[in-house]
C-alpha cells in the first residue's frame, strides 16, 4: 500500500525517494544490478548521461552497454532509468521518449 501512495504522490509532481523499496534482482545479470544501483542513486530532479554511470562503474567506455541494462529494467520508476541521458538528447527509454521527456518534465528537468 505504501508504493502505491508513494506512486501516486509521485505522479502529482511530489518528490519520492524509492531507493527504500527492496527489489529482487535474482534473475539479472551481476553487469545490470551494478548499473541499477548507480541509477537508484540518481536524485529526483538530477540526471546522469549514460558514460557517467559507466564511468561510475569505473568502466568509461561501457555506455552503450549501460543503456543496455536499462532496456532490461524491471521496475522504471523504482530504478529511474529516465534519469539517464544521452550527451547530446534525452537518449532512449523502453516506455518510448514522449514518456521519458514527461517523467523530466514532471521532476523539473526539461
Amino acid at each position: 500500500m505504501a508504493l502505491e501512495s508513494d506512486l501516486a504522490r509521485y505522479y502529482n509532481g511530489r518528490v519520492v525517494d524509492f531507493s527504500g523499496y527492496e527489489l529482487d534482482l535474482t534473475y539479472s545479470t551481476g553487469f545490470q544490478k551494478m548499473v541499477w544501483r548507480v541509477v537508484r542513486k540518481i536524485p529526483y530532479g538530477k540526471t546522469l548521461t549514460y558514460r557517467e554511470v559507466a564511468e561510475a562503474l569505473g568502466m568509461p567506455k561501457a555506455a552503450r552497454a549501460v543503456g543496455n541494462a536499462l532496456n532490461e529494467n524491471p521496475t522504471p520508476i523504482l530504478i529511474p532509468c529516465h534519469r539517464v541521458v544521452g550527451s547530446r538528447d534525452i537518449g532512449g527509454f523502453r516506455g518510448g521518449s514522449a514518456l521519458k521527456k514527461r517523467l523530466l518534465k514532471l521532476e523539473g528537468v526539461l
